[in-house]
C-alpha cells in the first residue's frame, strides 16, 4: 500500500478495531452534541461470553495516554494492552441481528467472512492478525470445520471459544460489522482509494493492479472476490485488510473530521452496521480511540495465520494450519512480542 499523509490515524487503530473506536474518537473530535447523539445513540449490544483481565489494568495504555470517559473508558484501553484482543468480525449481517426475541442464536443464519485478531502492547503496538474463513479447525462440541461454521453454529460465543482453543488468545472486545455497513461508510467518506497487487473482475467490477478509487458496491465486490485471485482466499483475506485500513484511514481523516455532514454520515454507518460487546460503552469507545491515537506511525504489525496448504473435507475446499508456524505467531501475539511477529509474518 502506497503512503498516505493520514496514514499513522489508520495505523494507530488497526484494521481489528479502528471501525467501532474510531467512531467514539470521531464523535470527541468533532465536538459537537448533534454528532455525540448520533453515536451514543445507536451502537448496538451483542451478549458474548468474553475474557476478563488476569489483574487490574494499569493507569495508563500502552500508547502514553491516560484519556477518561468517565464511565469505564480507562479499563477499556488498559484492556487491549493487557494482553486480551480486539476481535472484529464481517459478515452479512452485525452479530446481534442474528438473536430472536429469547436471545438465542439462530444456527445457520449467517458465516463469517472477516474475521481479525488485534491487540495492543504496553510498548504502544498494534498487532493485527487475520484468519481466513476456510481454516480447517477444530470447534469445541462440534469437532473439525471450518473456521467460520463456528459463527454460524453458535454465534460469537462460540466463535470466541473456538479461537481461545486455536490461539491460546484472550478476547475481551468484540465488534460485527455487516457488509451493508462497509458500503455506507465507503460511500459516507466519498469513495476509496486502495492499491490491488492484482488486476481481476468481481460482479462486473473491473479492479486495475495499482490503484482503484472505489464506491461501495464496488469495495464489496472486491472484499469478496477470492476464485481469480492466485492464492485463493489467502489474497481476499489480504484485500480486505488493505481495504480496511484505507477506509478507516479516511473515516479518520481530517476532511472527516471537519466536516460535520460527513462526520455525522459515517457515524450514521456505525450505528446502523456495526454491533459491540455489551460491556462496551460509547465512553469505551472514546477512551480506547484517544488511547491509541498516539501510536507511531511504524508500530502497526499485520498479517495473516500461517497455512500449509489447501485440501479438500467433506466436498469443502479448506486450508490447513501450519501448526509449528502458528503456534509461533500466536506465542508472539499473546506475549505482545512485535518485532518476532513481524519476523514471523
Amino acid at each position: 500500500m502506497p503512503s498516505h499523509p493520514r496514514r499513522r490515524a489508520a495505523v494507530a487503530l488497526g484494521a481489528a478495531a479502528l471501525l467501532v473506536l474510531g467512531a467514539g474518537g470521531l464523535a470527541a473530535t468533532a465536538g459537537r452534541d448533534a454528532l455525540s447523539s448520533v453515536a451514543r445513540g445507536g451502537i448496538s449490544g451483542v451478549d458474548v461470553a468474553l475474557d476478563e483481565p488476569t489483574a487490574a489494568p494499569a493507569e495508563e495504555s500502552g500508547s502514553g495516554s491516560t484519556a477518561s470517559s468517565g464511565d469505564g473508558g480507562d479499563d477499556a484501553a488498559a484492556s487491549l494492552a493487557d494482553g486480551r484482543a480486539f476481535l472484529l468480525v464481517g459478515s452479512d449481517a452485525r452479530g446481534e441481528a442474528q438473536r430472536p426475541g429469547d436471545g438465542d442464536w439462530v444456527e445457520g443464519a449467517q458465516r463469517s467472512d472477516v474475521m481479525m485478531l488485534g491487540r495492543t502492547t504496553p510498548d504502544g503496538d498494534v498487532l493485527v492478525v487475520s484468519l481466513p474463513r476456510d481454516l480447517w479447525v477444530d470447534v469445541p462440541g462440534r469437532g473439525p470445520a471450518k473456521l467460520n461454521a463456528a459463527y454460524s453454529w453458535g454465534g460469537p460465543d462460540l466463535l470466541v471459544d473456538t479461537l481461545r482453543q486455536e490461539t491460546g488468545v484472550r478476547v475481551g472486545r468484540f465488534a460485527a460489522i455487516d457488509f451493508d455497513g462497509v458500503v455506507a461508510l465507503t460511500d459516507a467518506v466519498g469513495g476509496v482509494t486502495v492499491e490491488s497487487p492484482y488486476a481481476f473482475t468481481s460482479r462486473g467490477v473491473d479492479v486495475l493492479a495499482g490503484e482503484n478509487t472505489l464506491d461501495g458496491a464496488e469495495a464489496l465486490a472486491f472484499l469478496r472476490e477470492r476464485e481469480s485471485l492466485p492464492r485463493g482466499d489467502l489474497d481476499r483475506v489480504a484485500n480486505q485488510q488493505r481495504y480496511l485500513l484505507a477506509m478507516f484511514d479516511d473515516v479518520l481523516s481530517q476532511q472527516t473530521l471537519s466536516d460535520p455532514r460527513r462526520a455525522a454520515r459515517v457515524l450514521t454507518a456505525v450505528r446502523e452496521h456495526v454491533a459491540v460487546d455489551s460491556g462496551t460503552s460509547f465512553g469505551d469507545l472514546e477512551a480506547i480511540a484517544r488511547a491509541l491515537g498516539g501510536t507511531r506511525p511504524d508500530a502497526v504489525v499485520a498479517g495473516t495465520v500461517p497455512v500449509a496448504g489447501d485440501g479438500t473435507e467433506g466436498g469443502q475446499s479448506v486450508l490447513y494450519v501450519d501448526r509449528p508456524a502458528a503456534d509461533a505467531v500466536w506465542a508472539a501475539f499473546r506475549d505482545g512480542d512485535a518485532e518476532r511477529l513481524r519476523e514471523l509474518l
